[in-house]
């Protein structure tokens, strides 16, 4: 190695191994102030898209924002505009790869093209089978790998032809074991193989406990089901299913109400149940259950980028735990992070992690105590370049503008 290439190197471990273990491991909740300071309100969903704005969903404001690190743009339903936001609750929102906005709508769905400045409208119409579902879910729309639009509703699975326009539906059929196990989509999820999972089931209530179930898609347009199975440990502990995540290490997670946090082994379709043991607090495990009642559920789990897995519920806070050092933080009402419940997390380009409470609030933490500078820009996504180093179970992510 010549001496010049040699000191760089030198000086790039000396700067690596400074910035990765001499972070504090307590980590700082900021709030999110929304316009004029105040609450972004009840956000249902956050995405970024391919320019590096961040879109809220708020449900309360009936509205979407769009956030470049320090300004937001309101986006409402003007009656005196048929291209502005179509009039309804907010369910979603999702940005996909292209730069299209994709709103989740009580009655429909919109489509947002930046380039133009026009929503386009999808409403359900009863006359036409061919028109969305009614009864969008909080669950984001999801684009998957082969230009699918996938949403979900209360009456079923609907993907979207985005050249045609039109939906086709998947729903349960009472006597078909292979139709969707639950008209009730409450999360769509594609794993790095580019298999579709679709959690189903209305997370509150007892009234029905068969109902719900985790659903795969398979590629003849059927779906392999997964239930609890009171005479089965490696099945389900509760048939309403609320998270799916792939993690770093491939390893596949499923949340569901109750003690319901486990991992999946694919191949096999068995369950591993990681149920809370306040005996042993170390192990990795959903919070304790604050209400000591079912209807409590997992409404995300994540992975930050030092790859520690985020477990939000509804009612408990949130767990956050670390694979390297085996501990567990929780987060539940306390000066750090004053909030009870958590409804959906997101962890934006430059390694920083959103997560929108059920106390109208959003907060981001810094996983690498950086700098809270926007890092989110008006330019194309290619002017950004990422570099992923992995060194002794570590994640360290770089992100740095060309000259």
């Amino acid at each position: 190695m010549k001496g010049s290439k040699k000191i760089a190197f030198v000086l790039f471990l000396q700067l690596f191994f400074h910035v990765s273990f001499s972070q504090d491991d307590s980590l700082k909740f900021i709030l999110l102030n929304g316009p004029e300071g105040k609450p972004l309100g009840h956000v249902r969903n956050i995405t970024q898209d391919k320019y590096g704005y961040l879109w809220f969903s708020a449900q309360s404001a009936k509205c979407i924002y769009r956030y470049d690190g320090s300004r937001f743009t309101i986006f409402k339903h003007d009656p005196d505009n048929k291209n502005s936001l179509a009039a309804g609750g907010i369910s979603s929102v999702y940005a996909d790869d292209e730069g299209l906005i994709w709103i989740g709508l009580q009655n429909g769905l919109d489509q947002y093209n930046p380039s133009t400045g026009v929503f386009t409208h999808y409403i359900h119409n009863k006359n036409d089978s061919t028109s969305v579902s009614i009864g969008i879910t909080e669950c984001p729309v999801l684009k998957d790998r082969k230009g699918r639009l996938w949403i979900g509703t209360q009456n079923g699975l609907d993907r979207m032809d985005i050249k045609s326009g039109k939906f086709f539906h998947y729903r349960n059929q009472k006597n078909n074991s292979k139709s969707l196990s639950c008209d009730i989509v409450w999360n769509i999820y594609e794993d790095r193989q580019g298999v579709i999972w679709v959690a189903t089931g209305l997370p509150w209530g007892n009234e029905n406990p068969e109902e719900g179930g985790l659903n795969r898609l398979n590629e003849d347009g059927t779906f392999t089901r997964y239930k609890h199975d009171p005479q089965d440990p490696r099945s389900l502990i509760n048939n309403k299913v609320g998270a799916m995540f792939e993690d770093d290490r491939g390893v596949f997670w499923v949340g569901t109400s109750s003690d319901g946090l486990h991992t999946m082994d694919r191949k096999t379709g068995k369950f591993e149940r990681l149920l809370h043991n306040p005996e042993h607090p170390e192990q990795v495990s959903r919070p304790a259950l604050k209400l000591n009642e079912v209807n409590d559920k997992i409404n995300f789990i994540t992975e930050d980028s030092r790859g520690a897995i985020w477990v939000g519920t509804e009612y408990s806070g949130v767990n956050r735990y670390d694979p390297d050092t085996k501990k567990i933080t929780h987060y539940f009402e306390n000066n750090n992070f004053p909030y009870s419940g958590t409804w959906s997390a997101f962890t934006s380009k430059d390694g920083v992690l959103w997560i929108a409470t059920e106390q109208n609030a959003v907060v981001k933490i810094d996983p690498f105590r950086k700098s809270l500078k926007s890092q989110v820009l008006s330019a194309p996504a290619t002017s950004f370049r990422r570099q992923k180093w992995k060194l002794m179970g570590r994640k360290f992510w770089q992100w740095h503008f060309p000259f």
